[in-house]
């Protein structure tokens, strides 16, 4: 029993003879700890972010006004077909312009002045999250390609 206070008693000693060095020993490992703890809190976050974005690859094909309903369905066909598509949504010219109205208020009452809907029809694509990219680029390309297409537009993550 003598010896165990012993120990403690010089422990004791030793640390507060060394209080300055145990100190800045301590803060030092706090600021590690708060480093870490900082990268992974980023780090986390940013793969949640890529994940997101992933998931929310898509691109729009815009569909001229004199595209007959034989070339809208095989531009719906050929997009459903893919394997890189997870779905595929016919906005049309109505849709197109309920939305630009809805998201767009300020610039609404200038579209409702129009004689006519400016805004075209057009399927939209949301991309699986583990589509390959030259799979992706390749639908493009096709799509872009079919008769009854006027404007094609991308907007991937990649």
């Amino acid at each position: 029993m003598r010896a165990l206070k012993y120990f403690f008693d010089e422990a004791a000693a030793s640390l507060w003879r060394g209080f300055k060095t145990a100190l800045i020993a301590t803060a030092t490992i706090t600021v590690a700890f708060i480093v870490l703890g900082g990268f992974l809190i980023l780090t986390s976050n940013m793969e949640r972010l890529f994940t997101r974005w992933q998931d929310a690859a898509e691109f729009s094909v815009y569909l001229a006004d004199s595209a007959t309903p034989e070339q809208r369905g095989t531009i719906e066909k050929t997009l459903r077909e893919s394997t890189a598509v997870g779905a595929v949504e016919v906005v049309s010219k109505d849709d197109a312009l309920r939305r630009f109205k809805q998201n767009f208020g300020t610039l609404a009452e200038a579209a409702g002045d129009l004689a006519a809907n400016p805004l075209p029809a057009s399927v939209e694509v949301r991309l699986r999250s583990n589509a390959n990219p030259a799979d992706v680029e390749s639908l493009a390309q096709k799509a872009a390609a079919l008769a009854g297409v006027a404007i094609f537009l991308k907007a991937l993550p990649w």
